[in-house]
């Protein structure tokens, strides 16, 4: 087995368990779909309807709409969409997120939203583990924690977004793996651009301006195929959506905005925040190993930077708790208990439930926990650069494994001994699988 099948597979026991959370998911979908038509509204509104429009050449988009109900609001109007009750799903995705989900426009619905629902469970968990997750009891946590099931029960795109961030990760050195990743997740949600400006702050350059010529070469491409029908308008459909919406959502300009601030003072505030977010994501990515926080820390001014936030957006969140604790710790209850949390806040506080400030200030605080505790965590250590030279193997010497499970004893044929787990080498920063011999030279064996 190759890199990217151990990165994605990792054995069996997880994979089993993500077969069944999967199948699990895919048939309360299917369910739901039958009986309430209301469930998965993000997927049919964002790419399954859309997908229809495009088979029979109709625009996928409803500029109009929007504007519409942004003119409504505008004349001191209830529009739709303004508040909880009366949500709608229309697709804000360029035109090349939405063209690469069109085949499944092809299927019935329900069909189409089962096979969405269980690809995304598989995306989320193939994307901790790309992160360093190696502990079932943090994918079933995740898989558990609100964010992600509320995502799931509305399709929301989130997990794809964990995955891109895991593929980029994972394949950090490379050039054209995190380059695509990054430019794809960039691509399906636009705020995660603090992604792409990690490639910057860590000095890969050549993978940046490849992220870049793959993201302009796709929205290019992308509207061609679609003869450019609403790209003049859609800048606008942007904005008049993010009008619209703003006052039901969980950013930091939500709370700015309820203390009294303009939206555009806490647009660009916020914004500001998440600029210095990545400073201090430049600062730490220059001590050993201090790119697994600047990492963390660009999600996180992701989060922090846009305007629009909703509870399902929050799974990302996952991805700076996996990087800096991939074995469980207290850190990984956070998003499992925000419900809780918010609960308590809308009983004890006088008129919280019907002020989304308050949920906006819990989730606030919870993203500012994690960004102190990604701060203070102490960076990986380097074992290829900081042990003794007798006290690993290395890489340009042939390697044996040997001796009895569950731990062995790897030896460079020189006399120097380690002691690792028996499914995994760890040296530095990789963890490298035993069956994946020419990584450790012909000289490995089992």
């Amino acid at each position: 087995m190759g890199p990217l099948g151990y990165g994605l597979v990792g054995g069996r026991k997880w994979c089993w368990i993500a077969a069944q959370l999967s199948v699990l998911a895919a048939l309360i979908i299917v369910y739901a779909v039958a009986h309430h038509g209301s469930v998965v509204i993000d997927f049919k509104g964002g790419f399954y309807d859309s997908g229809r429009a495009i088979l029979t050449d109709h625009n996928p988009y409803h500029a109009g709409f929007l504007a519409h109900q942004a003119q409504v609001m505008r004349s001191g109007g209830v529009a739709i969409g303004e508040n909880n009750g009366s949500a709608f799903s229309v697709s804000l995705y360029p035109a090349a997120t939405i063209l690469t989900l069109v085949p499944l426009s092809l299927l019935p619905f329900s069909v189409a939203a089962a096979i969405y629902t269980l690809l995304s469970v598989l995306a989320l968990i193939a994307g901790l583990r790309l992160l360093g997750v190696r502990d079932n009891r943090c994918l079933m946590i995740a898989v558990g924690s609100w964010p992600f099931l509320f995502g799931v029960l509305l399709g929301a795109v989130g997990p794809w977004v964990v995955l891109g961030a895991g593929i980029a990760w994972r394949w950090r050195d490379r050039l054209w793996r995190p380059a695509v990743a990054i430019a794809g997740v960039v691509l399906l949600k636009l705020f995660p651009w603090p992604l792409a400006a990690w490639l910057l702050i860590t000095k890969r350059w050549r993978a940046f301006l490849a992220a870049a010529a793959i993201g302009l070469i796709a929205v290019i491409a992308g509207w061609a195929l679609l003869g450019f029908e609403g790209m003049a308008q859609y800048p606008q459909m942007l904005a008049n959506a993010s009008y619209i919406q703003e006052g039901r959502t969980l950013s930091l300009v939500k709370i700015l905005t309820a203390i009294g601030m303009s939206t555009d003072a806490a647009t660009a505030l916020a914004i500001l925040s998440a600029l210095v977010v990545l400073g201090v994501s430049w600062q730490l990515a220059r001590r050993p190993d201090g790119e697994r926080q600047a990492f963390a820390l660009a999600m996180l001014a992701a989060l922090i930077g846009t305007p629009i936030v909703w509870t399902h957006d929050l799974v990302l969140l996952l991805v700076p708790i996996a990087l800096i604790s991939p074995r469980l710790s207290p850190i990984w209850f956070l998003p499992l208990l925000s419900p809780v949390l918010v609960g308590l806040v809308e009983s004890f506080v006088p008129g919280a439930n019907q002020n989304a400030a308050y949920p906006a200030a819990v989730w606030l605080a919870i993203e500012l926990i994690v960004g102190v505790v990604v701060y203070r965590s102490n960076p990986k250590p380097n074992l290829a650069a900081s042990a003794k030279p007798d006290s690993v193997p290395h890489l340009d010497k042939p390697c044996v494994v040997a001796g009895p499970s569950p731990r062995s004893v790897v030896t460079d044929g020189l006399g120097s001994r380690a002691r690792v787990d028996r499914k995994d080498v760890v040296i530095g920063d990789a963890h490298v699988s035993s069956h994946d011999r020419h990584l450790l030279g012909t000289g490995l064996r089992n």
